[in-house]
């Protein structure tokens, strides 16, 4: 079994397997990273206005969804590492409805997220595209 093997080579240097049922270490992984991007985010935009003439702003828009994925390698001239499912695609509708500068995440998400480690926001109903009408949240940050 390959299951928690670390693997190197094309496409992706070095990755690592990982396979749980209980996918809530990774959603909590994946948050951390997220609010920590986003804050470095604000700080680099800080600094580097105050360093220079220049007024930067930088602004992400982040999506957030758990559930069921399959990953390969994909391609023979130029192989890469790809997510499939409806997971991938309902993160990619959180990112592209997302508010700037927010962290949009899912029900699915909603769900493990809310075990006294985050703040969430409520968004509401919103329409996706190919999903119909969904209820959102906003990721806000750590709870104190």
């Amino acid at each position: 079994s390959i299951i928690g093997q670390s693997l190197t080579g094309p496409p992706a240097g070095n990755a690592r397997i990982i396979s749980r049922r209980d996918n809530s270490g990774g959603c909590k992984g994946v948050s951390k990273k997220t609010l920590d991007t986003s804050e470095c985010c604000d700080t680099l935009a800080i600094q580097a206005s105050a360093m220079s003439d220049c007024n930067l702003s930088v602004t992400i828009q982040v999506g957030l969804s758990s559930g069921v994925t399959w990953a390969g390698v994909v391609g023979l001239a130029c192989p890469r590492f790809k997510l499939f499912g409806d997971t991938v695609n309902t993160a990619s509708r959180m990112e592209s409805t997302c508010e700037p500068g927010k962290i949009q995440v899912s029900a699915s998400t909603k769900q493990i997220l809310t075990q006294g480690m985050f703040v969430l926001q409520d968004r509401g109903v919103i329409t996706v595209q190919g999903k119909g009408s969904m209820h959102t949240h906003f990721l806000m940050g750590y709870t104190k």
